[in-house]
């Protein structure tokens, strides 16, 4: 009978050792092409706990969810229906593997500064329920306290 469980038992502690010496820092700093690095990533905790990368959002489509990634471009798009700003996360428009964040007219007066120039060329943090719109997925924000930038 012990010997029957110790197997099982050896195989559950190797791999929750392999589990433990996990990923928990960084061994590069190359950006494997998704907008952050390795390093960047290991302090995503700190000032955006359990977020996602902005290349995995749409894997999250309906869920509330915190999404990191570099902001690569933005547009006031004004005279478009609703004025809306669109910031690009990971990758510029048109191209259809970035990540969107939208802000409504109505809401660009919550912002201090618009939205357009206060997050190009840094790294943002949105939260809010992802969706996606013409094959890229978004997050639609209510104001500045759904998105955070470093």
């Amino acid at each position: 009978m012990l010997r029957r469980l110790s197997i099982p038992v050896l195989m559950l502690a190797c791999l929750l050792t392999f589990a433990a010496c996990g990923s928990d820092s960084p061994t590069s700093t190359s950006s494997g092409g998704d907008g952050l690095s390795a390093a960047s990533a290991g302090n995503a905790s700190t000032f955006c706990p359990n977020a996602v990368n902005w290349s995995d959002a749409s894997a999250h489509v309906g869920s509330r969810t915190s999404v990191i990634g570099p902001v690569m471009g933005a547009n006031y798009a004004r005279t478009t229906r609703g004025a809306p700003t669109f910031i690009d996360v990971g990758a510029k428009y048109p191209s259809g593997s970035r990540f969107s964040v939208v802000v409504w007219g109505t809401e660009r007066s919550l912002f201090p500064t618009p939205p357009e120039s206060a997050y190009l060329g840094k790294t943002v943090c949105v939260t809010g329920q992802v969706q996606m719109y013409r094959g890229v997925a978004e997050i639609v924000v209510a104001g500045p306290a759904n998105i955070a930038a470093r």
